[in-house]
């Protein structure tokens, strides 16, 4: 039932910087990156997989919002496009 298996939270430590990481990295504003480490249960032992949260939820939501806009931006010049070649 259970297709991956959530560890602890890793501490920032000197794992691993990148530039300031204590900023978000969309809106310059105070956030503390967080990593979470996965692992899957057929995984050889000793693979991980790390996830870098390193913006808000609420930044990185915008970014996506303005992604799935711009896909239908895309789509719609390309429904133009065939629209003007039939």
């Amino acid at each position: 039932m259970e297709q991956y298996r959530l560890y602890e939270e890793m501490p920032l430590g000197d794992r691993l910087i990148i530039g300031e990481t204590n900023k978000c990295t969309i809106c310059n504003q105070d956030f503390k990156y967080t990593f979470t480490k996965w692992r899957f249960p057929e995984t050889p032992e000793g693979l991980y997989e790390v996830k870098m949260k390193t913006e808000h939820p609420a930044c990185r939501s915008l970014v996506i919002k303005i992604d799935k806009l711009k896909d239908e931006i895309l789509n719609l010049e390309f429904e133009l496009f065939r629209k003007q070649y039939n």
